[in-house]
């Protein structure tokens, strides 16, 4: 099998087999097959093109076709995953805290293998989590265990559901294998910037949950982890609502907003250190100006969709980048506690509301929390979310201000651009909700994105605060063995844990965990008890 890469396309030229016929310069004839490994855009030198990776079946000499071809090889053959189950007898069937990515596809590969998981949730169904959370939006009336951070499917659910990531490792394609199974499009299989979008992404959940039932799993719903015994460094219970189970292999896999489970490992002694995160705004603009600027004369294109982009630019010796873009979409309040706010982003897959956002961060090290203590960063992300919550009015409504207040330090004025802000948003003098640094960074960063991207810094653009849970402040320490350092039998996973970032890296690394656990015990004879 012969990789092509690079191989480009109009928007309008679906011709695969012409180019890949014209690019090994064979008659279409001596191709056997072809299949599309990867897709991306190149918008480029004001053209926009799509660019693919394609894997070629041919009757010929490959060696010698290749040899005359730029950006051709032999396709390399798919890395296999391998787990060997171990033999070690299992006390008590494994428990999943959490029901995010890292939780599901954990509980998911554990079922697979007949373990019977137990996955306990503190929030509800996703269906019925759905209802609280427009419920929220509509009423500002919160749910503190049921919200856009809290519930089946984990904070990704409501953020566009992007698959991107950074990671290379077989596990990956199983992630997007099983979503696609379970309803995601099939175009998140050879997609450079895959996503599902938030519709479709509740229907995926509940299916996966579904497969994992069908295989043995159990979800116990609307229970919180109050505490957990540890006795000579192996934890034993698990307890909730004054209930106790006996435990011997946990799969921690809370989510970066579960403060309280911070503050009960910590009582606990387990293992953790302070680690740095990332604050900042929401910029929105209308996806117009996004589209134009980036696709030209193809914007709008049925092909193309609402334009994204991704930014890094230094400032002195610091960083601000773009993350977690979301095109043609909104901007959602994600509270889950009392009397503090924070916001993310959410797109439907059309990608088709009227306008783009974005969040602007810059980093928070721990040097600049102001205290050892290894929860700091925690509290720091408290102390700038209750302040938002003031900013807003007290209501759980958002504070926003146009771009051009925000740069000037002017009084905020009235809105330009509509806010996308959900429940809604209130306008405020956002600086107040943001560290020193991180405001100042964000500041001189914007005209320089401006520069890469027309129109970028319209004064009439709207930012929104606070962005403060692009990842976990604290990383939970743990060994080779995906093991608490300390703790014999806690395994810590995903984003909450500090060991990974997105919905893919953190069903990969709920993966690892479970990999290890089945390489490591039988599951014979383990019974749903």
């Amino acid at each position: 099998m012969i990789r092509l890469n690079n191989i480009k396309l109009d928007i309008d030229d679906d011709n695969i087999l012409k180019a890949v016929s014209e690019t090994l310069k064979l008659d279409e004839d001596k191709i056997l097959g072809t299949h599309i490994v990867r897709r991306s855009v190149d918008a480029r030198k004001n053209e926009v093109k799509f660019v693919y990776s394609i894997d070629v079946k041919v009757n010929q000499d490959e060696d010698l076709l290749i040899s005359k071809v730029k950006d051709a090889s032999i396709s390399p053959e798919k890395e296999q995953w391998v787990i060997n189950q171990g033999s070690e007898k299992m006390t008590h069937r494994p428990v999943i805290i959490g029901a995010g990515p890292a939780g599901l596809f954990s509980a998911l590969l554990l079922s697979e293998y007949g373990f019977n998981p137990l996955i306990i949730e503190r929030g509800k169904k996703v269906e019925e989590r759905t209802n609280d959370v427009n419920n929220f939006f509509n009423s500002s009336s919160l749910n503190y265990n049921s919200n856009i951070c809290f519930g089946e499917g984990g904070a990704g659910t409501y953020s566009d559901g992007k698959l991107n990531t950074r990671i290379s490792n077989p596990c990956c394609y199983y992630v997007l294998k099983e979503l696609n199974i379970a309803g995601a499009p099939k175009d998140i299989l050879i997609d450079s910037k895959p996503h599902v979008g938030s519709d479709i992404l509740k229907t995926v959940i509940s299916n996966i949950r579904k497969k994992i039932e069908t295989l043995g799993g159990q979800f116990l719903f609307e229970h919180t982890i109050d505490d957990m015994t540890i006795k000579d460094g192996v934890v034993t219970e698990l307890i909730y609502q004054k209930n106790k189970i006996d435990v011997s292999t946990v799969i921690l896999a809370t989510g970066h907003s579960a403060k309280d489970t911070y503050e009960m490992l910590y009582n606990n002694d387990v293992a953790m250190i302070q680690k740095p995160f990332a604050m900042g705004v929401r910029i929105e603009h209308p996806r117009e100006v996004i589209d134009t600027a980036l696709y030209h004369e193809f914007a709008n294109h049925k092909k193309l969709g609402a334009a994204s982009y991704s930014l890094n630019v230094s400032v002195g010796d610091k960083r601000a980048y773009t993350f977690c873009m979301c095109p043609g979409g909104v901007i959602v309040n994600s509270a889950n506690e009392k009397d503090a706010l924070c916001i993310n982003g959410m797109s439907m897959h059309k990608r088709n509301g009227t306008n783009s956002n974005s969040a602007i961060v810059s980093a928070v090290i721990p040097d600049m929390f102001g205290s050892e203590h290894v929860l700091a960063g925690i509290y720091l992300q408290r102390q700038y979310e209750q302040e938002a919550f003031k900013l807003g009015g007290n209501n759980y409504n958002v504070p926003a201000m146009r771009l051009c207040d925000f740069l000037s330090g002017d009084v905020p004025k009235k809105f330009e651009v509509l806010p996308t802000v959900m429940p809604n948003a209130q306008l405020s003098d956002i600086s107040k909700c943001l560290p020193k640094d991180v405001c100042e960074t964000i500041k001189k960063a914007i005209p320089i994105m401006g520069m890469k991207i027309k129109g970028f810094d319209m004064g009439g653009a709207v930012l929104s605060a606070v962005e403060s849970r692009t990842s976990s402040p604290v990383r939970i320490l743990r060994g080779d063995d995906l093991m608490s350092v300390n703790v014999n039998g806690l395994y810590p996973a995903g984003e909450g844990a500090g060991h990974a970032g997105g919905i893919v890296s953190s069903a990969v690394d709920g993966l690892r965990v479970a990999s290890v656990i089945i390489e490591k015990y039988s599951s014979e004879g383990i019974a749903n008890k």
